[in-house]
């Protein structure tokens, strides 16, 4: 456990964001203030990924969007790929001014 704990230290540094592990997936929920802004919020999220080459799994619920990202050719593990697809997306979610 201390190893994956350095290694998500490590990786934090360069590609921030507030996702936090769930059974073995990266997981966050993003509230959108409409269902409109949500579908909106998944369609961009979908672009990343295509152009990431690297797909998250969606659950829409109204206004809420949960994300699950693993890597499944590394044996649905969590790997750097996973960590700079949440930064990716955190920055559409929260843009910089």
């Amino acid at each position: 456990m201390r190893a994956f704990f350095i290694f998500k230290v490590m990786i934090s540094a360069n590609y921030e964001h507030d996702w936090i592990v769930i059974q073995g997936a990266l997981e966050r929920v993003f509230e959108l203030p409409t269902f409109s802004a949500a579908i909106a919020f998944v369609i961009a999220v979908s672009r990343i990924a295509e152009l990431s080459n690297h797909h998250p799994d969606i659950s829409i619920s109204y206004t809420k969007v949960t994300l699950r990202s693993v890597t499944h050719d590394q044996g649905n593990s969590i790997t750097l790929k996973d960590h700079q697809l949440a930064h990716k997306i955190d920055a559409i979610y929260f843009p910089k001014a």
